[in-house]
């Protein structure tokens, strides 16, 4: 990709001709969002720490979900968070009622459709090389083998290379 900074109504008209190439409906009236400038991006660090975050919680939602989830489980994913990533305080409201295991099972549920933003982080990381449209489910195997295969915060930054702002927007 070039440097060009594209500004938000190009954005706005390339993703309206994804829509109608694809025949979705869309609403040709919202406005469009931030011009490139307004955009303060997140450092690498903290998209890889969303990422663990939000996995810790799908592996737990996953648990939860099949009715599966127990003391061992929290624990693991506790230590996972702490010990590993050092990341436990950065939970959010609903991931910490997860990794708790005091979530409703239909907030497990929901829980579980995390992988898609995760596998979206994972993009912005250089892991996954393309972002599709979203007619399927991610690659949840890619996702775990990827969490496995870093030995923690250190590994996966200097392992992974965050895509260019102009690259996140588009």
């Amino acid at each position: 990709m070039n440097n060009k900074t594209i500004t938000a109504q190009e954005r706005k008209n390339r993703s309206i001709a994804i829509l109608q190439a694809q025949k979705v409906p869309y609403i040709e009236h919202l406005p469009f969002r931030y011009e490139t400038e307004e955009v303060t991006p997140r450092d690498k660090k903290e998209v890889i720490e969303r990422a663990v975050c939000s996995f810790a919680s799908i592996m737990c939602a996953l648990s939860i979900s099949e009715g599966e989830y127990s003391e061992e489980d929290r624990v693991y994913a506790e230590d996972f968070l702490s010990e590993k990533y050092n990341v436990l305080e950065l939970l959010t409201p609903m991931e910490q009622q997860v990794i708790a295991g005091t979530i409703s099972e239909a907030g497990a549920i929901n829980a579980v459709w995390k992988y898609e933003a995760v596998w979206a982080l994972l993009w912005a990381l250089g892991i996954v090389e393309e972002l599709s449209l979203p007619s399927e489910i991610c690659d949840c195997d890619l996702v775990m083998g990827t969490m496995r295969r870093f030995k923690g915060l250190d590994d996966f930054m200097a392992n992974t290379t965050l895509r260019p702002l102009e690259e996140i927007l588009q």
